[in-house]
């Protein structure tokens, strides 16, 4: 029998990791879109671009207006994230030993980890997840549900375009339960939520409309290229297959006969976790009397097959662990809630969560870094470099370091080289980071060099 109080350890050891170990990843947790969110965040109120909706810039924004620093202002938003659910869910009895372990999957360790609006929109999800609960166990109702609900509905939106998919998922949900006895007493009330929802998402399309041209950023996407598309389809496959691995998410930035070798390992382990979740759910048939665990599940075949499609209309980035983040959430959710209403041992799942939380930081961090050192020196010489406007990376590709790497058994070595652990792409993102207004150049098209900050300059 597991104890509530290993889950309270648990916990903290989560808090923990989320608070410190960013600062031993190389990069410290800011990738390309880290800087996108900043910019917007910089430019509020004469905001130029909806490529992104306001929501999360707005937030950090607001934290920076108290520290300065756009770095720890989304380290803070990530950091109040994991604090609030956990706090929430052991305060409210809403499902504590099972957010504990949701918090510990590949999903939450990325999203969190690296600065990105993904871990805010699981964060918002997760409390529209406890309305919808306590709707459907009577707890609550009236406008006591319907104006929170639709207000988290609208904070998905200002989060992530694509919490539009969580929209379409309650509207598939209400059509599909619409005619059953068991779901009269909720008609009304559900349906108050898809029009006020409704309301509040497309006046935000309207304002967007209005002030860019565009509702959801549409217009300032790259065009999808079909130039690889034979690759991407098999790329995009094997993130569809990951989705329901909980704990194993591994991304190769490059095609090679070793990591083709290392994703089709993979693919049969998530063989193996798609097996086990639907023997999961064919044992246990309590769940489809569950409204609940209907509206995750409805929640997260909705969001798969309409980010697929969006995926072949927009250019947007393959389907990954962080693209179907949002539709492994309520998979992983409603599985880890049967598997405590069921008889199976509960060390297993525990466990499996601690060796999760250990490996995706581990698999993060790859060669522990003191990325706070790094961002000190960089940003001393920043005060050296004034009136820059741009930054580029004149480093030569052969000069660029690469991480050596030995297959045991078959005594194999090969070298691969880690986009985001090399200095000039850590040095520009800090860089910019600090000061949004330097753009970064991916050629030297500039005539006036004394303008541009050359990787070569930071030492």
């Amino acid at each position: 029998m597991m104890t509530e109080k290993k889950y309270i350890y648990l916990y903290f050891a989560i808090l923990f990791f989320a608070i410190f170990i960013p600062f031993f990843i190389s990069y410290g947790g800011i990738v390309a879109d880290t800087l996108s969110y900043i910019k917007i965040a910089d430019s509020i109120p004469d905001v130029k671009s909806n490529l992104f909706p306001l929501g999360y810039p707005l937030i950090i924004r607001f934290f920076h207006s108290f520290i300065h620093d756009y770095y720890f202002s989304a380290r803070i938003v990530s950091i109040l994230t994991i604090l609030l659910i956990g706090v929430f869910s052991y305060f409210k009895k809403f499902y504590f030993k099972e957010t504990i372990i949701l918090l510990c999957t590949k999903i939450f360790v990325f999203c969190i980890y690296n600065l990105i609006s993904e871990g805010l929109f699981l964060g918002i999800f997760y409390f529209l997840i406890f309305y919808f609960h306590e709707f459907f166990s009577k707890n609550k109702k009236g406008w006591s549900f319907i104006l929170p609900t639709s207000l988290l509905f609208l904070g998905l939106f200002l989060t992530r375009y694509s919490g539009i998919f969580i929209y379409a998922a309650i509207l598939i949900f209400f059509l599909i339960n619409y005619r059953k006895p068991t779901f009269k007493n909720y008609k009304k009330d559900f349906f108050f939520v898809i029009i006020l929802s409704g309301f509040f998402i497309a006046s935000y399309m309207l304002y967007n409309f209005l002030n860019f041209g565009g509702i959801m950023g549409e217009n300032e996407r790259f065009s999808v290229d079909k130039s690889s598309i034979g690759l991407d389809i098999i790329r995009n496959f094997l993130g569809v297959m990951n989705l329901a691995n909980p704990i194993l998410g591994i991304k190769p930035a490059h095609f090679t006969p070793i990591t083709i070798i290392i994703e089709f390992f993979l693919f049969f382990i998530n063989l193996i976790f798609i097996y086990l979740i639907y023997h999961l759910f064919k044992k246990n048939k309590k769940w489809k009397s569950d409204f609940t665990i209907t509206f995750l599940l409805i929640s997260s075949a909705t969001y798969l097959v309409l980010v697929i499609i969006s995926k072949f209309f927009q250019g947007i980035e393959e389907l990954n662990t962080r693209m179907l983040s949002e539709s492994s959430f309520p998979l992983f959710l409603s599985a880890i809630i049967l598997y405590f209403q069921s008889d199976y041992n509960k060390k297993i799942i525990f466990y499996l969560a601690v060796f999760s939380l250990l490996f995706n930081a581990a698999y993060l961090i790859k060669i522990p870094q003191n990325f706070l050192k790094r961002k000190a020196e960089v940003e001393n010489q920043l005060v050296n470099l004034k009136d820059k406007k741009y930054y580029f990376d004149n480093i030569k590709k052969v000069e660029k370091s690469r991480k050596e790497y030995k297959i045991p058994i078959i005594n194999k070595t090969f070298y691969y080289e880690h986009g985001n652990q090399q200095k000039p792409f850590i040095d520009g993102n800090i860089i910019i980071s600090r000061k949004p207004e330097i753009n970064l150049l991916l050629k030297d098209t500039v005539k006036n060099k004394k303008s541009v900050i050359f990787s070569s300059d930071i030492k």
